[in-house]
């Protein structure tokens, strides 16, 4: 993520706005958020963590005025991305890495947007313990996840199909990525493997089955991280005895939407 980072606000906040759905929450994944958030009554009091800088997550604090702090390892989003969102007034920022913040029993309810999707496996324990630290008793967590639940697709030939047959330009090509990944996934480790991504787009190139740029556009990285996947049973078995699953709720209004449930934990 290091290239990400050391672009310029300008560059960076151009970056963020060309971005579409899932690199960046789409409507109905914000209304899932909110929704969440109304349920539980945090519009009306608690005091608001945020993983990371999402403008769209910001925006949110800043409808119903909740206190917010973002939390990140390098403040340029947080700087960049303000001229994308309405924060409330009483926001700050918090540099830190997720894992290791000293923040006990800071927040009522933590937002992140899909802070598992962009680490390891090996790390997940770590981020459980340090949500689970950072809770006030009896607080929440909404995030979304990339979850490997409902796999549409059983190779990328097929995928590719379905998207040429389905497809006359209303969507861009890149609304096939999340399945393409699923197919391109390590299952032992739960990332995705980008070189055999890569080798299969070469080779569809070759073989004139996409044009250079369609091959660039698949290509193209999102925010330059490495992703990874879980799924319901992974994360039961890693909040156990830490918290409840409370709902597990999927958007539907971009391609892909079912592969990122926003998911709802609360500390036991």
């Amino acid at each position: 993520m290091t290239d990400y980072y050391n672009k310029s606000d300008a560059e960076y906040l151009a970056a963020w706005k060309a971005m579409i759905p899932p690199a960046r929450p789409s409507k109905e994944m914000v209304t899932l958020y909110e929704s969440s958030m109304l349920n539980l009554n945090f519009d009306k009091s608690g005091e608001w963590g945020l993983l990371g800088c999402t403008p769209e997550l910001r925006s949110l604090a800043g409808k119903y005025g909740r206190p917010l702090t973002c939390l990140d390892i390098n403040s340029n989003s947080y700087t960049a991305l303000g001229p994308m969102c309405s924060p409330p007034e009483m926001e700050q920022y918090v540099q830190c890495d997720w894992l290791e913040t000293k923040l006990s029993e800071a927040f009522d309810l933590i937002l992140g947007d899909g802070p598992m999707v962009m680490l390891p496996q090996e790390h997940y324990p770590a981020l459980i313990d340090s949500l689970y630290r950072m809770l006030k008793p009896g607080g929440h967590v909404i995030t979304r996840i990339m979850s490997c639940d409902d796999q549409m697709f059983s190779s990328a030939e097929e995928i590719l199909d379905w998207y040429l047959n389905s497809y006359t330009g209303e969507e861009p090509l890149t609304c096939i990525l999340s399945d393409l990944w699923m197919i391109f996934m390590n299952r032992e480790t739960m990332a995705i493997e980008k070189t055999e991504f890569v080798k299969w787009l070469d080779e569809l190139h070759r073989s004139n089955v996409i044009t250079r740029d369609e091959c660039q556009e698949l290509d193209s990285p999102i925010l330059n991280v490495d992703l990874h996947c879980t799924n319901r049973q992974i994360l039961e078995r890693l909040v156990a005895d830490r918290f409840e699953i409370v709902s597990m709720e999927k958007p539907t209004d971009f391609v892909g939407g079912c592969y990122y449930p926003v998911c709802t934990l609360r500390k036991i």
